[in-house]
């Protein structure tokens, strides 16, 4: 007897019911799978860990340039970070993020170009923490 989600892959996917059908029969097929996985989620994890990092030190520069010890941040990167975060952490967005699939590409966007435009910023204060 078949699930119904083996009906439906039957019916919608019949290429990808012959593929899935000879993965599972095929132990190199499968072990090429569970490998591709495990790749494809250490990049992921790989890029998250990335991103986390660098919105921690984005925090860490508004912290010290606040008290006053990081100085040599300009006011328009100060207002792009503080907007990056906002934007990050709002559940305000051009696009709400209860929406399926495109919820959480705004905040993705936002925050990835503004890291990327901070980049430099950013080296340039782990170099300074680093003389610290």
């Amino acid at each position: 007897m078949n699930s119904f989600l083996d009906n439906f892959i039957l019916r919608f996917y019949p290429r990808s019911s012959e593929k899935i059908k000879e993965i599972v029969e095929s132990n190199v097929l499968l072990d090429k799978l569970v490998t591709a996985v495990y790749n494809k989620v250490d990049n992921y994890i790989q890029k998250r860990v990335d991103v986390s990092e660098r919105i921690i030190i984005l925090t860490q520069i508004l912290h010290d340039w606040r008290i006053g010890t990081y100085k040599t941040i300009s006011y328009k990167n100060i207002s792009i970070s503080v907007f990056v975060l906002m934007y990050y952490v709002s559940p305000y967005d051009f696009v709400p993020d209860f929406i399926p699939f495109i919820g959480k590409k705004d905040d993705d966007f936002v925050l990835k170009k503004g890291l990327i435009y901070l980049d430099e910023e950013i080296k340039k204060y782990k170099n300074w923490k680093e003389q610290q």
